[in-house]
């Protein structure tokens, strides 16, 4: 593959948003918005997509996923000098995929949370290998507790996610395609998570994050192309799927940038192929006849 000028630029512009993403993240401060604390990962993902959807037009698909990585936990990138290779890679895996998984909710987050996975893995070979690391895989992998499989927080979560799912396609269809704004997708999903994330701790203090986590993840889910999920009710279902993998998935790739929209890639996807297979026209019996053309017809005897 020829590397490009359009290449370089996605690079940069990957590296640039995955560090202000991870300073968003951990440094800013939002006041009274929300309790003086920091801005938290799902604020910083969102600040960075609606200023890419806005301003960089074809690079914006690349800053949103540089975004997700951002919001990895400080387990994974312990520092913001990290931030430069973590983005190189998220810049990288933009391009190398962008031809998979079209249309798909949730493909940014999973371009992000590969890119993550696989420069972890490299530090921990690498780094690990010298003894100057502190990555280990094992901090990444915990097994369920029966607080993880409230029967409560199963509801919450799946309606969190239907709600992130629809209401960021609602917001597509009846804002923003009607406005003819630029990067609808990203634009859509970006708002949604970051109201989502200011308003929850003034509602649900308790659980302010996790439930803003999840309707991210849904939200992720919500970019999905009308021509993969066309039905309505398919649109709710994969939100209610993506509620359930963030339940079954909270103890695995803990803190891992983009797994949120991985879940979401998940979702659309098993309702995508189900709406595909489940809907085949049925096929005629091999004992019928099919009936005959006029000019296939004989002519009936007379006698």
């Amino acid at each position: 593959m020829k590397i490009t000028s359009k290449h370089l630029t996605t690079i940069g512009v990957a590296v640039l948003s995955m560090t202000l993403s991870y300073a968003i993240n951990y440094y800013l401060n939002l006041g009274p918005l929300n309790g003086g604390k920091p801005a938290g990962p799902v604020v910083a993902a969102s600040l960075v997509g609606i200023l890419g959807a806005l301003f960089l037009k074809q690079y914006a698909l690349a800053s949103y996923i540089a975004a997700f990585t951002g919001m990895s936990s400080m387990a994974v990138i312990p520092s913001i000098w990290y931030a430069p290779l973590f983005g190189f890679v998220a810049g990288v895996f933009t391009i190398l995929l962008a031809k998979l998984f079209v249309g798909y909710g949730g493909k940014a987050g999973t371009t992000s949370f590969v890119a993550v996975n696989l420069t972890l893995l490299l530090l921990i070979v690498t780094l690990g290998a010298v003894g100057v690391t502190q990555h280990s895989i094992s901090n990444h992998f915990k097994p369920l507790t029966a607080n993880d499989l409230d029967p409560v927080w199963i509801v919450t979560a799946v309606l969190a996610a239907v709600f992130g799912t629809v209401g960021t396609v609602v917001f597509r269809e009846k804002v923003l395609q009607k406005q003819k704004a630029p990067n609808d997708a990203i634009l859509g999903s970006a708002v949604v998570a970051f109201v989502s994330a200011l308003v929850l701790p003034w509602v649900l203090p308790s659980l302010a994050a996790k439930i803003a986590a999840v309707v991210a993840s849904g939200t992720y889910a919500g970019m999905v192309s009308r021509k993969i999920l066309v039905a309505d009710i398919h649109l709710a279902m994969a939100g209610a799927a993506v509620g359930l993998l963030n339940v079954l998935m909270a103890t695995v790739f803990i803190g891992v940038g983009g797994k949120l929209g991985f879940m979401g890639l998940l979702g659309t996807a098993l309702f995508h192929y189900l709406e595909i297979y489940g809907h085949k026209p049925a096929q005629p019996e091999a004992s019928e006849k099919k009936p005959q053309s006029p000019s296939e017809q004989k002519p009936e005897s007379r006698q």
